[in-house]
Protein backbone atom coordinates (compact mmCIF):
# COMPACT_ATOMS: atom_id res chain seq x y z
CA UNK A 1 0.00 0.00 0.00
CA UNK A 2 1.52 3.33 -0.69
CA UNK A 3 1.60 6.76 1.45
CA UNK A 4 -1.62 8.06 -0.78
CA UNK A 5 -3.39 4.77 -0.66
CA UNK A 6 -2.97 4.83 3.18
CA UNK A 7 -3.86 8.49 3.83
CA UNK A 8 -7.44 7.98 1.54
CA UNK A 9 -8.11 5.05 3.69
CA UNK A 10 -7.75 6.24 7.08
CA UNK A 11 -9.75 9.54 6.40
CA UNK A 12 -12.79 7.47 4.68
CA UNK A 13 -12.72 5.33 8.00
CA UNK A 14 -12.33 8.62 9.99
CA UNK A 15 -15.65 9.84 7.99
CA UNK A 16 -17.12 6.44 8.37
CA UNK A 17 -17.61 6.05 4.38
CA UNK A 18 -18.05 2.76 3.07
CA UNK A 19 -16.27 2.47 -0.91
CA UNK A 20 -19.63 2.63 -1.83
CA UNK A 21 -20.84 5.95 -0.31
CA UNK A 22 -17.40 7.35 -0.96
CA UNK A 23 -17.79 6.52 -4.62
CA UNK A 24 -21.24 7.93 -4.36
CA UNK A 25 -20.47 11.48 -2.86
CA UNK A 26 -17.08 11.70 -4.85
CA UNK A 27 -18.35 10.90 -8.42
CA UNK A 28 -15.12 8.36 -8.59
CA UNK A 29 -15.50 4.84 -9.27
CA UNK A 30 -15.51 2.34 -6.76
CA UNK A 31 -13.05 0.15 -8.25
CA UNK A 32 -10.88 3.50 -8.59
CA UNK A 33 -10.89 4.26 -5.26
CA UNK A 34 -10.11 0.60 -4.42
CA UNK A 35 -7.64 0.57 -6.75
CA UNK A 36 -5.76 3.40 -5.36
CA UNK A 37 -6.11 2.22 -1.64
CA UNK A 38 -4.34 -1.42 -2.26
CA UNK A 39 -1.63 0.63 -4.27
CA UNK A 40 -2.55 -0.42 -7.61
CA UNK A 41 -3.24 3.10 -8.81
CA UNK A 42 0.02 4.80 -7.94
CA UNK A 43 -0.42 7.76 -10.51
CA UNK A 44 -4.18 8.61 -10.58
CA UNK A 45 -5.25 12.03 -12.00
CA UNK A 46 -5.80 15.51 -10.60
CA UNK A 47 -9.00 15.24 -10.90
CA UNK A 48 -9.57 11.80 -9.39
CA UNK A 49 -7.75 13.43 -6.58
CA UNK A 50 -9.93 16.66 -6.44
CA UNK A 51 -13.07 14.88 -6.25
CA UNK A 52 -11.64 12.65 -3.44
CA UNK A 53 -10.25 15.16 -1.37
CA UNK A 54 -13.50 17.52 -1.92
CA UNK A 55 -15.67 14.35 -0.97
CA UNK A 56 -13.99 13.82 2.43
CA UNK A 57 -13.69 17.52 2.86
CA UNK A 58 -9.63 18.35 3.26
CA UNK A 59 -7.22 19.55 1.39
CA UNK A 60 -5.30 17.78 -1.07
CA UNK A 61 -2.58 17.84 0.47
CA UNK A 62 -3.59 15.55 3.38
CA UNK A 63 -3.97 12.96 0.59
CA UNK A 64 -0.73 13.25 -0.94
CA UNK A 65 1.45 13.71 2.22
CA UNK A 66 4.96 15.52 1.90
CA UNK A 67 6.59 12.26 0.68
CA UNK A 68 5.37 13.00 -3.02
CA UNK A 69 7.47 16.28 -3.24
CA UNK A 70 10.44 14.60 -3.19
CA UNK A 71 9.20 12.16 -5.97
CA UNK A 72 7.67 14.98 -7.65
CA UNK A 73 10.62 17.49 -7.43
CA UNK A 74 13.09 14.26 -8.58
CA UNK A 75 10.69 13.71 -11.94
CA UNK A 76 10.73 17.51 -12.49
CA UNK A 77 14.53 17.61 -12.36
CA UNK A 78 14.85 14.55 -14.71
CA UNK A 79 12.78 16.05 -17.12
CA UNK A 80 14.38 19.39 -16.74
CA UNK A 81 17.80 17.57 -17.80
CA UNK A 82 16.16 15.77 -20.89
CA UNK A 83 14.78 19.11 -22.26
CA UNK A 84 17.59 21.19 -22.09
CA UNK A 85 19.33 18.05 -23.87
CA UNK A 86 17.28 17.61 -26.47
CA UNK A 87 15.02 19.86 -26.84
CA UNK A 88 14.06 23.53 -27.62
CA UNK A 89 11.39 26.26 -26.59
CA UNK A 90 8.18 25.99 -29.02
CA UNK A 91 6.37 28.37 -27.25
CA UNK A 92 7.22 32.18 -26.52
CA UNK A 93 5.68 31.59 -22.62
CA UNK A 94 7.91 28.57 -21.81
CA UNK A 95 10.99 30.52 -23.51
CA UNK A 96 10.04 33.97 -21.50
CA UNK A 97 9.93 31.65 -18.36
CA UNK A 98 13.40 30.02 -18.64
CA UNK A 99 14.56 33.61 -19.47
CA UNK A 100 13.74 35.14 -16.43
CA UNK A 101 15.15 32.39 -14.16
CA UNK A 102 18.64 33.31 -15.02
CA UNK A 103 19.51 35.86 -13.07
CA UNK A 104 22.81 36.96 -14.39
CA UNK A 105 21.35 37.53 -17.35
CA UNK A 106 18.55 39.48 -15.83
CA UNK A 107 21.00 41.42 -13.77
CA UNK A 108 24.00 41.92 -16.08
CA UNK A 109 22.25 41.87 -19.54
CA UNK A 110 20.00 45.13 -19.83
CA UNK A 111 16.78 42.82 -21.51
CA UNK A 112 14.19 44.38 -21.48
CA UNK A 113 11.66 41.31 -22.62
CA UNK A 114 8.68 43.61 -22.24
CA UNK A 115 10.04 44.88 -25.67
CA UNK A 116 10.81 42.09 -27.55
CA UNK A 117 9.17 40.47 -30.35
CA UNK A 118 7.47 36.57 -29.73
CA UNK A 119 9.73 35.09 -32.18
CA UNK A 120 12.69 37.04 -30.55
CA UNK A 121 11.64 35.37 -26.88
CA UNK A 122 11.90 32.25 -28.34
CA UNK A 123 15.40 32.38 -30.52
CA UNK A 124 16.79 34.33 -27.53
CA UNK A 125 15.95 31.23 -25.17
CA UNK A 126 17.24 28.80 -27.78
CA UNK A 127 20.09 30.56 -27.75
CA UNK A 128 21.06 30.32 -24.25
CA UNK A 129 19.74 27.07 -24.49
CA UNK A 130 22.55 26.28 -26.80
CA UNK A 131 25.36 27.65 -24.72
CA UNK A 132 24.41 25.32 -21.87
CA UNK A 133 24.62 22.68 -23.57
CA UNK A 134 27.93 23.70 -25.33
CA UNK A 135 29.54 24.78 -21.89
CA UNK A 136 27.80 21.65 -19.91
CA UNK A 137 30.24 19.14 -20.50
CA UNK A 138 32.76 20.83 -19.17
CA UNK A 139 30.99 21.68 -15.84
CA UNK A 140 28.05 19.61 -15.66
CA UNK A 141 29.45 17.90 -11.94
CA UNK A 142 28.57 21.44 -11.06
CA UNK A 143 25.84 22.68 -12.08
CA UNK A 144 21.91 22.76 -10.12
CA UNK A 145 18.88 22.78 -12.41
CA UNK A 146 16.37 24.82 -11.13
CA UNK A 147 17.22 28.53 -10.76
CA UNK A 148 15.18 31.05 -8.17
CA UNK A 149 14.24 33.87 -10.20
CA UNK A 150 14.78 37.72 -8.49
CA UNK A 151 12.17 39.99 -8.23
CA UNK A 152 12.42 41.78 -10.94
CA UNK A 153 12.05 38.87 -13.09
CA UNK A 154 9.20 37.92 -11.77
CA UNK A 155 7.98 41.63 -12.45
CA UNK A 156 8.25 41.21 -15.92
CA UNK A 157 6.88 38.13 -16.17
CA UNK A 158 3.75 39.57 -14.44
CA UNK A 159 3.71 42.37 -16.66
CA UNK A 160 4.43 40.20 -19.77
CA UNK A 161 1.11 38.05 -19.26
CA UNK A 162 -0.32 41.44 -18.24
CA UNK A 163 0.06 43.00 -21.71
CA UNK A 164 -0.43 39.59 -23.72
CA UNK A 165 -4.16 38.81 -22.27
CA UNK A 166 -4.79 41.48 -19.88
CA UNK A 167 -4.98 41.28 -15.85
CA UNK A 168 -7.23 38.83 -15.20
CA UNK A 169 -6.12 35.85 -14.05
CA UNK A 170 -8.74 33.85 -15.10
CA UNK A 171 -8.51 34.42 -18.79
CA UNK A 172 -4.66 33.96 -18.45
CA UNK A 173 -5.24 30.49 -17.14
CA UNK A 174 -7.87 29.76 -19.99
CA UNK A 175 -5.48 30.72 -22.38
CA UNK A 176 -2.71 28.82 -20.52
CA UNK A 177 -4.99 25.82 -20.11
CA UNK A 178 -4.62 25.77 -16.32
CA UNK A 179 -7.90 24.39 -15.10
CA UNK A 180 -9.50 26.41 -12.58
CA UNK A 181 -11.79 24.43 -9.72
CA UNK A 182 -14.60 26.38 -7.33
CA UNK A 183 -14.79 24.27 -4.57
CA UNK A 184 -16.42 24.22 -0.82
CA UNK A 185 -13.81 24.18 1.86
CA UNK A 186 -13.30 25.90 4.98
CA UNK A 187 -13.06 29.82 4.40
CA UNK A 188 -10.27 30.45 6.95
CA UNK A 189 -7.95 27.21 6.22
CA UNK A 190 -8.08 26.79 2.93
CA UNK A 191 -8.84 30.21 0.53
CA UNK A 192 -7.33 28.40 -2.74
CA UNK A 193 -4.06 25.97 -3.34
CA UNK A 194 -2.09 24.92 -6.34
CA UNK A 195 -1.28 21.31 -6.99
CA UNK A 196 1.15 20.14 -9.79
CA UNK A 197 0.48 16.36 -11.19
CA UNK A 198 2.49 15.52 -13.92
CA UNK A 199 2.34 18.08 -17.15
CA UNK A 200 -0.78 19.80 -15.34
CA UNK A 201 -1.61 21.90 -13.39
CA UNK A 202 -4.95 22.30 -11.66
CA UNK A 203 -6.11 26.14 -8.89
CA UNK A 204 -8.55 25.18 -6.57
CA UNK A 205 -10.21 28.16 -5.49
CA UNK A 206 -12.84 28.23 -2.35
CA UNK A 207 -15.97 29.82 -3.89
CA UNK A 208 -17.02 30.87 -0.29
CA UNK A 209 -14.91 33.90 -0.81
CA UNK A 210 -16.45 36.59 -3.80
CA UNK A 211 -15.84 36.57 -7.71
CA UNK A 212 -13.32 39.74 -6.71
CA UNK A 213 -11.48 37.82 -3.71
CA UNK A 214 -11.40 34.61 -6.76
CA UNK A 215 -9.37 36.52 -9.10
CA UNK A 216 -6.96 37.62 -6.24
CA UNK A 217 -6.57 34.05 -5.18
CA UNK A 218 -6.42 32.71 -8.45
CA UNK A 219 -3.47 35.76 -9.36
CA UNK A 220 -1.76 34.43 -6.31
CA UNK A 221 -1.89 30.33 -6.98
CA UNK A 222 -1.48 31.55 -11.28
CA UNK A 223 2.17 32.81 -9.65
CA UNK A 224 2.62 29.52 -7.88
CA UNK A 225 1.44 27.71 -11.03
CA UNK A 226 3.99 29.70 -13.80
CA UNK A 227 6.81 29.98 -11.04
CA UNK A 228 7.04 26.75 -8.37
CA UNK A 229 6.33 23.73 -10.68
CA UNK A 230 8.58 21.90 -8.66
CA UNK A 231 6.60 21.34 -5.65
CA UNK A 232 3.84 19.37 -5.77
CA UNK A 233 1.20 21.58 -3.53
CA UNK A 234 1.28 25.33 -2.48
CA UNK A 235 -1.50 26.50 -0.79
CA UNK A 236 -2.67 30.51 -0.11
CA UNK A 237 -0.64 32.25 2.49
CA UNK A 238 1.54 29.15 3.85
CA UNK A 239 3.30 30.06 6.38
CA UNK A 240 6.18 26.83 5.96
CA UNK A 241 6.55 27.64 1.86
CA UNK A 242 9.78 29.71 2.63
CA UNK A 243 10.30 32.35 -0.54
CA UNK A 244 7.73 30.77 -2.42
CA UNK A 245 4.74 32.60 -1.09
CA UNK A 246 6.49 36.11 -1.22
CA UNK A 247 7.33 35.08 -4.96
CA UNK A 248 3.85 34.78 -5.61
CA UNK A 249 2.45 37.76 -3.84
CA UNK A 250 4.98 39.62 -6.01
CA UNK A 251 3.78 38.25 -8.93
CA UNK A 252 -0.19 38.50 -8.23
CA UNK A 253 0.08 42.07 -7.47
CA UNK A 254 2.09 42.71 -10.20
CA UNK A 255 -0.60 41.48 -12.65
CA UNK A 256 -3.48 42.79 -11.11
CA UNK A 257 -1.96 46.32 -9.98
CA UNK A 258 -0.22 48.74 -11.54
CA UNK A 259 3.06 50.72 -9.81
CA UNK A 260 2.03 54.04 -10.90
CA UNK A 261 -1.33 54.20 -8.60
CA UNK A 262 1.55 53.05 -5.71
CA UNK A 263 4.55 55.03 -6.65
CA UNK A 264 6.94 52.65 -5.47
CA UNK A 265 8.66 50.05 -7.62
CA UNK A 266 6.87 46.27 -6.29
CA UNK A 267 9.90 44.50 -6.08
CA UNK A 268 11.08 46.77 -3.41
CA UNK A 269 7.91 45.75 -1.39
CA UNK A 270 8.15 43.33 1.41
CA UNK A 271 6.21 40.20 1.49
CA UNK A 272 4.03 41.72 4.90
CA UNK A 273 3.46 44.73 2.47
CA UNK A 274 2.58 42.91 -0.45
CA UNK A 275 0.50 39.49 1.78
CA UNK A 276 -1.63 43.04 3.22
CA UNK A 277 -2.41 44.36 -0.44
CA UNK A 278 -3.79 40.65 -1.52
CA UNK A 279 -5.41 40.46 2.13
CA UNK A 280 -7.13 43.93 1.50
CA UNK A 281 -9.01 42.62 -1.53
CA UNK A 282 -10.10 39.29 -0.46
CA UNK A 283 -13.49 38.72 1.48
CA UNK A 284 -16.26 36.05 2.07
CA UNK A 285 -19.64 36.05 0.41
Amino acid sequence: MTKLGENLKRLRIDNKLTLAKLSEISDVGQSTINDIENGKAKNPKTDTLTKLANALKVNINELLCQQWDDNRNCDQLKEEAELYETGEFKTPEAAMQFILKQPTIMGYGGFNVNEMSDEDIISFANELLNLIKMLAPKYNKYYLWGVIMNSEAITQLARYYKDKYGNNPLKICEMLNIKINYINLKPNVYPAYTVNITDKKVININKNFTSKSQKVLCAHELGHALLHDDKLINQFKDNHNGNYEFEANLFAVALLFNEEDFNIKFNKLDNYILQGILDSNIELV
